[in-house]
C-alpha cells in the first residue's frame, strides 16, 4: 500500500480539492483505520473548474484503458454517452483503481479493476464506493 501511494503523485484531499497536508504514511494508516471489507476507490483529477463538455477528456480517458470518471461527484461508466453543459464549470476526475481493504497479514488489496501503468495524472484521491 506504501508503495503504491508513493508512486502516485501529491495526495489531495477529496473533499476541498486541494493539497493534503498528509504525508503517504498518515493516508496508509487512514486506510488501515477501514474496516475489513471497505470499498475505497483511488482517483485522480483530470479538470477542476474549467467549463465546457470535456468529450476529448473521455475520449483519452477510455483510450488510455480507463472504465470509469467521477463527474461533478457522480461516477460514470466511460461505456456510455455523458454529456455536460458546456456553461457549467465541471469537476472531473479518472477512477485509477478500486480496492478493497484486507487486514494485514492477508491479501493487501483487491483488484477489480485494470488501469495502464503509463499515462497516469500525477495527482490522486481516494474515496469510498457503495
Amino acid at each position: 500500500m506504501r508503495l503504491l501511494f508513493s508512486r502516485l503523485g501529491t495526495p489531495h484531499c477529496r473533499n476541498a480539492g486541494a493539497r493534503s497536508a498528509a504525508d503517504v504514511e498518515q493516508i496508509v494508516d487512514k486506510v488501515h483505520e477501514l474496516p475489513e471489507g471497505a470499498r475505497i476507490m483511488l482517483m485522480a483529477p483530470l479538470i477542476r473548474g474549467p467549463q465546457g463538455e470535456h468529450e476529448r477528456v473521455f475520449e483519452d480517458a477510455r483510450r488510455a484503458g480507463y472504465v470509469r470518471v467521477r463527474v461533478d461527484g457522480e461516477i460514470r461508466d466511460l461505456g456510455e454517452e455523458i454529456e455536460l453543459d458546456k456553461n457549467k464549470k465541471h469537476t472531473i476526475e479518472v477512477v485509477v483503481d478500486r480496492l478493497i481493504v484486507r487486514t494485514p497479514g492477508r491479501t493487501a488489496a483487491g483488484r477489480t479493476t485494470g488501469s495502464p501503468t503509463r499515462s497516469r495524472p500525477r495527482s490522486s484521491s481516494a474515496a469510498a464506493w457503495s
